[in-house]
């Protein structure tokens, strides 16, 4: 990432962002959203905007899988789970090191949780009213 007043410089395990700008507030700014390997960092670091954005991305993945089984009658559930395998859950847990205290926040859990619930319901073709719980009861994935 290089712009005229952003710079990024990563190493192999050490990232430095360097921000510039006339003040405090502008610095701030211009900070505030950074985005490094697809992890958005916010200035508080409570990563919401990044959980936000990879449900929104595996809400897209979701409905695409929807629509593939519509258009065949419905998809293999080993099909849908690689996808989920191979997909999605690479697309959630990119980064989570970083953000895994996120988790920690009853909000968080519920988002990742709705994400995995759209999925398993469809690998163990249940019923949309159907708990995470009891879906996943049901799969080994």
């Amino acid at each position: 990432m290089s712009d005229d007043n952003k710079f990024c410089q990563a190493f192999a395990d050490d990232v430095l962002v360097v921000v510039e700008g006339d003040s405090g507030e502008e610095v701030q700014r211009k900070a505030n959203k950074i985005k490094i390997l697809a992890l958005t960092i916010d200035s508080k670091l409570t990563f919401n905007e990044h959980v936000s954005n990879i449900c929104v991305k595996a809400a897209n993945l979701s409905y695409q899988v929807a629509k593939a089984a519509e258009q065949t009658w419905g998809l293999d559930p080993d099909i849908v789970s690689t996808i989920y395998t191979a997909v999605v859950e690479p697309t959630i847990t990119n980064a989570a090191a970083a953000w895994a205290r996120a988790t920690e926040k009853t909000c968080v859990p519920k988002k990742l949780n709705a994400i995995q619930r759209g999925f398993t319901q469809k690998i163990v073709k249940a019923n949309r009213t159907v708990s995470l719980n009891a879906a996943f009861r049901n799969t080994s994935t």
